[in-house]
């Protein structure tokens, strides 16, 4: 609450010193500065759009060696992406990323993943740690009725 009374009280000081420049200023020329500063608002904002969607899947990666330069990769857990579950976790098939979160409270990345099966709570997506997935299989897929006995 303090901080919104000092922001609302900053803003009608900033109105109260603006107001008599902006009844100065002809209204043709306030409506061509205020599309402009529209216009610059959806640049930034379309930047910042398209900065997002590139980060989500690409990542930059610093190259081995000196001088070595910085290289642009796909983000193996990116959206869209298929992983399997790594060795701690038995295999149960591909698994879709839907999305991945990486929190400075939390020690690695977290991935949504769905496997495809239905659920009755509304869907079986679930959050998984990047230390529990892997981009490849690492295990074998089970045959049905083999079975291995040593």
């Amino acid at each position: 609450m303090t901080r919104t009374a000092f922001a609302a009280g900053f803003v009608l000081i900033g109105a109260a010193l603006a107001a008599p420049v902006v009844a100065q200023v002809p209204p043709r020329q306030l409506g061509t500065a205020l599309v402009a500063a529209l216009a610059v608002a959806a640049v930034v904002g379309l930047c910042g759009d398209a900065w997002h969607s590139l980060t989500r899947c690409y990542e930059l990666i610093r190259g081995d060696g000196p001088g070595a330069r910085r290289r642009i990769v796909r983000r193996w857990y990116a959206p869209g992406s298929t992983v399997w579950r790594a060795d701690p976790k038995p295999w149960h098939g591909p698994l879709a990323v839907l999305g991945w979160v990486a929190d400075p409270a939390c020690r690695v990345p977290w991935a949504l993943v769905y496997d495809g099966t239905p659920s009755t709570c509304g869907g079986a997506a679930l959050w998984l740690p990047l230390d529990e997935l892997a981009p490849h299989p690492t295990s074998p897929r089970p045959v049905p009725g083999f079975e291995v006995v040593v």
